[in-house]
């Protein structure tokens, strides 16, 4: 018993970052599926512990990305603040036009290359380091703007985010990232519904 108390011990004190930031990053993703506006001023918080994490295991596009969410979380909180059509309003969840969509994709793929060609060298797992930043980006600006199909970027890049900590064997974050996709997959369903009982 003494050893299994002091093995947990061990674990804990060697691994407090990722499980706070794990924690954290669970109460940001429960924030965002209840369409709180709190899920900002955490964004604004949680960034640093995952530039810490992401530099310690080479995962360097996803540390220039929680530069670009730390900056984005202050501007999404800006952009949610604005009213509605009624001085109680809060802006409505809507999906993004389909012209935008193609567009985001489109341009998504080809900003691809040339992070690849910078991260290829220094990354631990290139490909995934990738497409996790890129996709990251472009579904932070569709938060910012609350359009509902913001989730499937979470969905690409939680799943591309844990392949990564997988790779270098960092399971704390790798286990955060696959329940972050879970809940990114209900997520998408739950804003479905807020949006049907908004036109009620």
């Amino acid at each position: 018993m003494m050893d299994l108390l002091f093995t947990l011990h061990t674990y804990l004190s060697e691994h407090w970052l990722e499980l706070s930031t794990t924690l954290l990053s669970f109460l940001w993703v429960y924030l965002e599926y209840k369409a709180s506006m709190w899920l900002w001023p955490v964004g604004v918080i949680l960034p640093i512990p995952w530039i810490i994490i992401s530099w310690q295991d080479q995962f360097y596009g996803n540390v220039a990305l929680n530069v670009y969410y730390f900056i984005t979380s202050i501007i999404g909180w800006i952009m949610w603040l604005r009213k509605g059509d009624t001085a109680t309003e809060e802006k409505p969840i809507t999906h993004i036009p389909v012209a935008l969509l193609a567009g985001s994709v489109i341009l998504a793929v080809i900003i691809m290359l040339p992070v690849y060609y910078i991260l290829r060298e220094q990354s631990s797992l290139p490909w995934a380091d990738v497409v996790s930043t890129v996709v990251s980006v472009v579904g932070m600006i569709w938060l910012a703007k609350k359009w509902r199909e913001h989730w499937f970027c979470w969905i690409i890049a939680n799943t591309a985010s844990a392949i990564v900590f997988l790779h270098v064997e960092n399971y704390v974050s790798a286990i955060a990232f696959l329940v972050n996709l879970c809940m990114s997959i209900l997520g998408y369903r739950h804003w479905g519904r807020l949006m049907q009982e908004a036109k009620k």
